[in-house]
């Protein structure tokens, strides 16, 4: 569960960065705010920027954007509300475990339901007197069974949500600044002019640097966040290995 969740990460993120270049300008204005606002924790903000961009131009990849924002800055449920609704468009088997993930993540931190009403107890009937006769052997007496010790989810450990949320801003934002790489190598392509082409060129190579970073960052923290989830609660198993080709995260071992 906790490598699919990372891989999960490593695939969404980049679509979301994927589908910039196919936005109504207006809502692109709005999603590169949200995503400032992401980098910088500022939730509130995100949220906002999110919700106008996906009332522009309405992209499934922004909804679930939208609820990643309201998870974070700890409102799961209105973010269990916007994963339901991304799970009812047409979506790979990918995207639909990563909505799946995301609400098994808020579902823990729902406020419990309110206490049933107990059992209204009828006051027991007197007892009668047996004439006396042979002796009634008494039943032996139940012991009582211990409860079994509260084990608590793997996903509510700390440090792995802090290296797991830090490892998602830094591969959202890698795939951010790649996609807009691509923009300026497109742009310098079509400069009709030497100056044009070499702002648009030196713009291009600077955000490949800072994608290409970001994306391994981001890449070793989502790592660092599956070691801490696999290795709490088992730390008898064979070794756990994670690799990365700049893109997609692999996780082997036994679990």
């Amino acid at each position: 569960m906790v490598v699919r969740f990372i891989l999960i990460i490593a695939l969404v993120a980049p679509r979301l960065a994927e589908a910039q270049s196919k936005l109504d300008p207006q809502a692109q204005v709005h999603l590169d705010a949200a995503l400032k606002a992401y980098d910088a924790k500022d939730w509130d903000a995100a949220i906002r920027e999110f919700e106008q961009a996906y009332a522009i131009d309405p992209k499934p990849a922004l909804l679930y954007a939208t609820a990643q924002a309201y998870r974070f800055a700890n409102r799961c449920d209105k973010a269990l509300e916007l994963y339901r609704r991304y799970l009812t468009g047409k979506l790979t088997d990918t995207q639909i475990s990563a909505a799946k993930t995301g609400i098994a993540l808020c579902e823990p931190n729902q406020p419990p339901s309110e206490p049933k009403p107990e059992p209204r107890v009828e006051p027991k009937p007197e007892p009668r007197s047996e004439p006396p006769g042979e002796p009634v052997a008494k039943p032996a007496p139940v012991p009582s069974i211990e409860p079994a010790p509260e084990h608590k989810p793997w996903y509510t450990d700390g440090i792995g949500d802090a290296l797991t949320a830090s490892g998602v801003v830094g591969i959202a934002v890698g795939a951010t600044f790649l996609v807009r790489a691509g923009s300026s190598e497109s742009a310098a392509k079509s400069a009709q002019f030497r100056d044009d082409f070499v702002r648009d060129l030196d713009d291009a190579t600077q955000r490949k640097k800072i994608g290409w970073t970001s994306l391994g960052i981001g890449s070793a923290l989502a790592v660092g966040g599956v070691l801490v989830y696999v290795l709490r609660d088992r730390g008898h198993h064979a070794p756990v290995v994670g690799t990365t080709d700049g893109r997609v995260i692999y996780i082997s071992g036994a679990f």
